[in-house]
């Protein structure tokens, strides 16, 4: 069975940083370093992401739900994973 690791995605309260020293983008940098050592695929969802949690517009959009119509900056709805699911399909299809 493959194994691989996806980092999280960006959050309301990670915003990444320019010169990537935010907590969320050191843990990135340590799941990444675990992995390259480890032989385990890794797709980082956090660098380069096109979510803008952070963003009150792009967070109504991508994030709200029946509980949070303005978007609660974590959990994105299906448009959210939408955007994201591109990306998750190739690196899947990279591991079969």
């Amino acid at each position: 069975v493959p194994l691989a690791i996806l980092s999280p995605v960006p959050q309301s309260t990670t915003v990444p940083t320019a010169d990537k020293s935010s907590r969320m983008e050191q843990f990135i940098a340590l799941m990444d370093e675990f992995c390259r050592l480890n032989s385990i695929p890794f797709l980082d969802q956090y660098t380069g992401s096109p979510m803008r949690p952070w963003d009150s517009a792009w967070n109504a959009k991508y994030y709200s739900c029946a509980s949070a119509a303005s978007g609660d900056g974590t959990h994105p709805n299906m448009y959210g994973h939408d955007l994201m699911h591109g990306k998750i399909r190739e690196f899947i299809r990279t591991l079969l």
